[in-house]
């Protein structure tokens, strides 16, 4: 299992990954996700601010290399 950070919108991520990698199994209110991977927002500072960005995990270090060079 790999996890990566990127300044993409979590929905948008998640949207590429139904795209290129197979379709949705859940949607809760802050995490999409499907077979082998899933995505989630990043945290909240401790100030209380959101920071942009999501972090994705993937069962395949294969799909995430294969995801991060079709977004970039």
């Amino acid at each position: 299992m790999i996890e990566v950070e990127l300044n993409y919108s979590f929905t948008d991520l998640a949207e590429k990954c139904e795209q290129h990698i197979g379709p949705r199994k859940f949607y809760l209110h802050n995490r999409i996700g499907g077979e082998g991977w899933d995505v989630r927002p990043k945290r909240l500072k401790p100030n209380g601010l959101l920071v942009q960005g999501c972090i994705a995990r993937f069962d395949d270090p294969k799909t995430a290399t294969y995801l991060l060079l079709k977004i970039k």
